[in-house]
């Protein structure tokens, strides 16, 4: 397992639920996140269910080291890139956004 893919796919993901939802909405935002990340990454011996509980952990614990390190606006300091979302058919799709 790569470790350093799962780190930028959760943070890819926070950023893209952040983004997408901007302030507040956090549950929408985590949901959205560990669906992006799910979606993605695969973790072939556990069932489904814990591991949407790990990637949960996973996220709660990168956006509070984002929270800590650039405050709670920490997605203005972010440069222009793109969004991945999952489309209403189940499909990942990427479009672009302007940063900071």
């Amino acid at each position: 397992m790569n470790f350093q893919k799962w780190f930028i796919r959760i943070e890819q993901a926070i950023r893209d639920a952040e983004i997408k939802f901007g302030r507040g909405k956090g549950i929408d935002k985590r949901k959205f996140a560990i669906e992006l990340i799910n979606a993605i990454v695969d973790i072939p011996i556990l069932p489904e269910f814990l591991e949407e509980k790990i990637i949960g952990l996973l996220v709660d614990f990168a956006v509070d080291i984002f929270n800590r390190k650039f405050g709670k606006r920490w997605i203005d300091v972010m440069p222009a890139g793109q969004v991945q979302f999952i489309d209403s058919k189940g499909k990942v799709q990427t479009d672009s956004y302007n940063g900071a």
